[in-house]
């Protein structure tokens, strides 16, 4: 899982990205190059490092036993989470394993000492660019990165789960799965933006049918699969499909500039920078057609005296009323930039980045 509070609530124009990559990294392109979504930027090395384990110490048994314990042989494939050996007690059938800590291949196993080596598979992964642009720099130190210019529009994230993807945008604007709403649309490989929250049946469904990655405006309550609040394994956690929710635990409505600019951008290939990029998750929308309709999602309306809701820090989800806003606030952070002085329900008042604020639908009365 990769959460932090978004740093912008969206950033139209031009777009600049630098993709920081692991110090082992083997940068796969040139700078001037023209880059697609599916581009690979750069080649990662799997780790080369053999796993050791005494099956015979976690199991409490000897190494003479190993026979009647183990589940693998030499040669074979191994996942995360594999049982390598497993020990029954009579007493209670107790039941006692030990699974695979890494990925790779069964490389060695000894009846004398109880030991087995696990040997990670030489292959490597890859970074994608998951923009359309162009790679604007390269840099050697003092870690290998990659600039890349995009004209487009950048939707932060506050929190993913999953690796990064991408695919053609399709956004459902129903409650329910596509089949539960009468019509069919084919998800498949699709970047699905949901209008209103994440929930279990339309998560489910966008596994079921393949999909890329699962976008939404949030979720009033933990990912169906997860738990933010629980020491587990995170691959216990995650969701079956990458999901990106752009408020976090909130589910306030799309501001219309960008429900009607993710109309007309149906169909373009986005992506998704997810947890296994080292920056803030977000959705990546460039190439022609989204530059030419950036101008159409701007900040969102908050006048003095609009109530707003805080998107992040110590005071999210807190409801706020607008006081008025400034094009350039200096913060204790030394961060410059536009702001909204507010006012709290105990009538304190304090500054707050425009771009931590959704505006809370207006409600009329008659």
């Amino acid at each position: 899982m990769n959460g932090q509070p978004p740093g912008t609530a969206w950033e139209a124009g031009h777009l600049t990205r630098r993709i920081v990559l692991p110090p082992d990294a083997e940068i796969a392109v040139a700078v001037g190059q023209q880059v697609e979504p599916a581009t690979t930027l750069a080649h990662v090395p799997a780790a080369s490092t053999p796993v050791v384990l005494s099956l015979s110490s976690e199991l409490g048994t000897s190494a003479a036993r190993m026979a009647d314990h183990l589940t693998v042989e030499v040669g074979d494939t191994v996942e995360v989470g594999t049982v390598l050996a497993e020990r029954r007690s009579f007493v209670g059938m107790r039941r006692q394993t030990v699974t695979a800590p890494q990925a790779g291949h069964v490389a060695f196993v000894s009846m004398d000492t109880g030991t087995i080596i696990i040997h990670p598979d030489d292959s490597a992964t890859t970074m994608p660019a998951l923009v359309y642009g162009t790679v604007a720099a390269l840099e050697e130190a003092p870690v290998p990165t990659v600039v890349l210019d995009a004209p487009g529009v950048a939707i932060a994230g506050a929190l993913s789960f999953g690796e990064s993807s991408w695919g053609p945008l399709i956004l459902w604007e129903e409650p329910d799965p596509p089949a539960a709403a009468g019509g069919w649309t084919s998800w498949e490989g699709a970047v699905v933006f949901l209008r209103g929250e994440a929930t279990a049946d339309l998560l489910a469904s966008a596994a079921e049918h393949r999909a890329a990655a699962v976008v939404a405006p949030g979720s009033t309550a933990p990912l169906p699969g997860t738990d933010w609040h629980s020491t587990a394994p995170e691959s216990e956690l995650s969701p079956a499909v990458p999901t990106l929710l752009i408020y976090g635990q909130l589910a306030p409505a799309l501001p219309d500039g960008m429900l009607h600019a993710l109309r007309s951008l149906a169909g373009t290939t986005v992506g998704i920078a997810g947890a296994d990029q080292r920056g803030a998750p977000e959705l990546l929308l460039t190439g022609p057609a989204a530059g030419d309709t950036a101008e159409r999602i701007g900040q969102p309306s908050l006048k003095p005296g609009r109530d707003a809701v805080i998107l992040c820090g110590a005071l999210a989800s807190t409801v706020v009323r607008v006081i008025k806003t400034t094009e350039t606030h200096l913060f204790q952070s030394e961060w410059r930039g536009p702001a909204a002085q507010v006012e709290a329900a105990d009538g304190s008042t304090l500054w707050a980045p425009l771009v931590s604020l959704v505006p809370l639908p207006t409600v009329r009365s008659d």
